[in-house]
C-alpha cells in the first residue's frame, strides 16, 4: 500500500496495523503489587458506543456530488472495524469531505462470510485539487443504531485514479473519532510469569478497563493467554480520567479488581500486574 491516506486516517492493511507506532511508556500509576480483589458486583462487558445524534444534513443520498463537476477521482472501499460492523444498517452514511465540500457519499455494502459479517463502504472521492497539493480530507461515518458520528481529519494529496481498500482489507480507527469519547490510550499490558493463584486464564475470559463503573476498552483473551502482552485501545470522555483494570472470569462470571489503574491520556502506555 501506498503512503497517501495512511497519515490522515490512520488507516492500514490488516497485515500492518502496528507499523509506526510510538513507543510505549511506562505508566506512573502502575502498582508493582497488584491487589486481585475478588468482587461482588458485575460489569459491562463492552464500550457503549451510543449516542443521540439526529440524522446529519449530509447523510442523504440525494447529496451525492456531480461527477461532471470534477475532472480527477480515487476509490476508497473502507471496512468498518468489528465493533462497529456489529452495529451496522442500511441507515448507514460514510462520506469524505474535502476542504468541507462533500466529495463522496455511500450507504454500506454488507458481505457475511462465516460466522462474520464483513461491512464496506465503496468510496469514489471527486476531486479537481493538485496530486502536489496537501489539502484537507475529513472521513465522517454516521451510524443509525448508534446514533452516533465518528470523524476523522488529516491533511494529505489527492492521488489522481487510486484505488484503496478493494485488493486489501482497509481498516481505519473511527473509533478514534468519536465525540463521545475523544481520548484514546493504546495500553500493552504485560503479565508476570507469578500470577495469583486464584487467576486461571483461559480462552473467552477477558481483561476490562472500568470508569466510574463504565466500560472504557477491552481485551478478550486469546491462544496466547497470558504468554504474550495483550495490546488494546481505552477510551475516555476527557484527558486525566482514571481507570481500573479487572479481569473477567467467564466460567464463573466473576469479577476480579487488580488494583491497577491507567490514566487516561492521547498516547501509548504499557502497564503490568503480577
Amino acid at each position: 500500500m501506498t503512503a497517501a491516506l495512511i497519515f490522515t486516517w490512520g488507516c492500514g492493511s490488516s497485515d500492518d496495523d502496528d507499523n509506526n507506532e510510538p513507543t510505549p511508556t511506562p505508566n506512573p500509576d502502575f502498582n508493582q503489587e497488584t491487589t486481585w480483589t475478588k468482587e461482588d458486583k458485575t460489569f459491562p462487558l463492552k464500550v457503549d458506543w451510543s449516542g443521540n445524534e439526529p440524522l446529519p444534513e449530509w447523510a442523504d443520498m440525494a447529496n451525492t456530488p456531480d461527477p461532471f463537476g470534477y475532472e480527477s477521482w480515487m476509490i476508497l472501499m473502507v471496512t468498518l472495524q468489528d465493533e462497529l460492523a456489529t452495529y451496522a444498517s442500511d441507515d448507514d452514511f460514510m462520506g469524505v469531505f474535502i476542504n468541507n465540500s462533500l466529495r463522496a457519499l455511500a450507504k454500506p455494502a454488507i458481505f457475511s462470510g462465516g460466522d462474520t459479517n464483513e461491512v464496506a463502504f465503496i468510496l469514489k472521492i471527486l476531486g479537481n485539487e493538485n496530486s502536489e497539493e496537501d489539502i484537507n480530507f475529513k472521513l465522517v461515518y454516521y451510524c443509525g443504531k448508534l446514533k452516533q458520528t465518528f470523524t476523522l481529519n488529516g491533511y494529505e494529496k489527492f492521488m489522481h485514479e487510486r484505488v484503496y481498500g478493494v485488493e486489501e482489507t482497509f481498516i481505519i480507527p473511527l473509533l478514534e473519532g468519536c465525540k463521545k469519547y475523544p481520548v484514546c490510550t493504546r495500553v500493552t499490558m504485560n503479565f508476570s510469569t507469578k500470577l495469583n493463584d486464584a487467576i486461571r486464564p483461559a480462552l473467552g475470559d477477558m481483561m476490562l478497563v472500568m470508569v466510574d463503573g463504565e466500560c472504557r476498552g477491552t481485551w478478550v483473551i486469546d491462544e496466547h493467554l497470558f504468554h504474550v502482552p495483550a495490546l488494546f485501545n481505552v477510551y475516555g470522555r476527557q484527558e486525566g480520567e482514571k481507570g481500573t483494570v479487572y479481569y473477567y472470569n467467564a466460567r464463573e462470571n466473576t469479577f476480579w479488581n487488580t488494583g491497577t489503574t491507567i490514566t487516561l491520556k492521547p498516547g501509548v502506555q504499557t502497564i503490568g500486574l503480577n
